[in-house]
């Protein structure tokens, strides 16, 4: 995905395998540092935005994911809340936190909010890398 591009393209998997050398099982955060310095070189020029979720949602790995020149969008689920961002968020006040309410009717009245807000420290301390952060929420009125 890229910005003002109307298409997705997928990439080369990095399998999860064990390694020659290694004793410890493989996993998705090795997988996926091994992706970005097989493939950085390949994709880094099509200004691509990668998509992950929470396992990804790390200060080193968005950072080694930012010096190959990629994108990263990151979807992080409310039941496994991501501590330092969470704690960061629920210290921000308006105007610093937007918000957007819609009531979209798909066969009955949902209501939707969106928050926003950008330059959300990932991580605790002074180098703690900014990200842009959002949430939607559904709510149905009618379940309460």
């Amino acid at each position: 995905m890229a910005p003002g591009q109307p298409h997705a393209i997928p990439l080369r998997p990095e399998f999860i395998t064990p390694q020659d050398g290694h004793t410890k099982q493989d996993c998705e955060i090795a997988a996926g540092k091994r992706w970005l310095e097989k493939n950085a070189a390949r994709y880094a020029p099509l200004k691509a935005t990668l998509l992950g979720d929470d396992l990804y949602a790390h200060q080193p790995f968005c950072r080694r994911t930012l010096l190959h020149d990629f994108s990263l969008s990151l979807c992080l689920q409310a039941r496994f809340p991501h501590h330092a961002l969470t704690i960061n968020v629920n210290l921000l006040q308006r105007p610093e936190l937007g918000l957007v309410k819609a009531r979209v009717k798909v066969g009955a009245r949902f209501h939707t909010t969106l928050s926003l807000a950008n330059g959300v420290p990932l991580a605790e301390g002074d180098d703690a890398l900014k990200v842009n952060w959002c949430e939607l929420t559904v709510t149905d009125p009618a379940a309460r």
